[in-house]
């Protein structure tokens, strides 16, 4: 019987190709964090009417349909705490429409740090998950970056209605 030669750990999967829109509800601290750590992040800044924005920027206090049809025609994949998406069925149907990759942290009442060490632990993860899943998808990830639950399109769009659906 021959021995298995031990396989060495996989490197996570580069995240470069990828921008990471950071909800606001997120923080700017967060976003910060994620870019030190290898992210290309996206957050939304403060707007106040009259003043322009950068091209990069987003503006806050969107509602989540117009960030989802954002992150969708801009590839952007979303940071959130939100966990109402999955029970919310317009939501759902705008994550399916717009070809969603959504990462969610299944803990939204951490404190500010947690949160961003949640994702970072989760880099590998969300690396995988990015090359291998098809979009749309939603996966919740807890605070040591471990995958708690995953949904894809067949499970957003079960319960919608017809004139829910994409």
């Amino acid at each position: 019987m021959r021995s298995k030669k031990p396989s060495a750990a996989k490197p996570p999967e580069p995240l470069d190709a990828y921008v990471f829109l950071v909800e606001e509800s997120l923080g700017r601290g967060l976003a910060k964090t994620l870019a030190e750590n290898g992210f290309s992040v996206m957050y939304q800044v403060p707007w106040k009417r009259g003043t322009v924005l950068q091209s990069a920027e987003i503006p806050a206090g969107l509602m989540d349909p117009v960030i989802f049809r954002i992150a969708g025609e801009m590839g952007y994949i979303l940071l959130s705490k939100d966990l109402v998406y999955r029970y919310h069925p317009l939501e759902r149907a705008d994550i399916v429409r717009n070809k969603l990759a959504v990462f969610q942290l299944a803990n939204g009442n951490l404190p500010g740090p947690a949160m961003a060490q949640a994702f970072v632990a989760a880099k590998h993860l969300i690396g995988r998950q990015l090359k291998r899943k098809p979009r749309p998808f939603v996966t919740r990830i807890n605070q040591d970056g471990e995958e708690t639950v995953s949904h894809s399109r067949e499970v957003l769009v079960k319960g919608l209605k017809e004139n829910e659906l994409p």
